[in-house]
């Protein structure tokens, strides 16, 4: 991922707009393929959170080949598995990039179920890890980084081999619909 932390602004500024340019695309990416392989309907709720994350992890473990770009919030000097020592960069591009569609898609799903949520660049501090980084503001204030939520299912399926519910994306979503009402 990139190093936002140390980033000037005019350069964070640029990786944030870049983020959110992509993520439209990278939906429509995700429905594109959920819909040639599966018949269910990738409607934008957070029900179809639960068949997206069963349709995912089956997804995430075969290693495919490797695509040939990355998301915009990987740094493409950072090695991935296809390249670099798996034990240490656990993703290939395509996983990465089916990280990336899945990502985009939370977004979408926690953006339609939080009216007045607005996508900031969070500036809390320099020592955060996640300073700088492209996330949603609820209408409460509390921050989220779908990209996180989804780069950690990934993280628990391949490189930790851990059990993640189907539920566990819809109930993340859900967390942040209740913060709505």
């Amino acid at each position: 991922m990139w190093d936002l932390i140390n980033a000037d602004k005019n350069e964070a500024h640029r990786h944030h707009d870049d983020y959110l340019s992509s993520l439209g695309p990278a939906c429509e990416q995700l429905r594109d393929r959920f819909k040639a392989e599966t018949s269910a309907d990738l409607d934008g709720s957070i029900d179809s959170l639960v068949e997206l994350k069963r349709w995912f992890v089956e997804r995430l473990l075969p290693i495919e080949a490797p695509r040939a770009c990355l998301p915009t919030w990987w740094d493409p000097a950072m090695p991935t598995a296809d390249n670099g020592d798996p034990d240490t960069y656990p993703f290939t591009r395509a996983q990465l990039m089916l990280v990336d569609e899945v990502q985009a898609y939370l977004a979408e799903v926690i953006l339609n179920a939080n009216p007045g949520a607005t996508w900031i660049m969070n500036r809390k501090s320099k020592r955060r890890l996640d300073s700088q980084l492209s996330m949603i503001r609820a209408v409460d204030g509390r921050l989220l980084s779908p990209q996180n939520a989804a780069y950690e299912v990934a993280l628990k399926v391949v490189l930790r081999g851990e059990f993640v519910p189907d539920s566990l994306l819809a109930d993340y979503a859900g967390q942040w619909a209740e913060v709505a009402h």
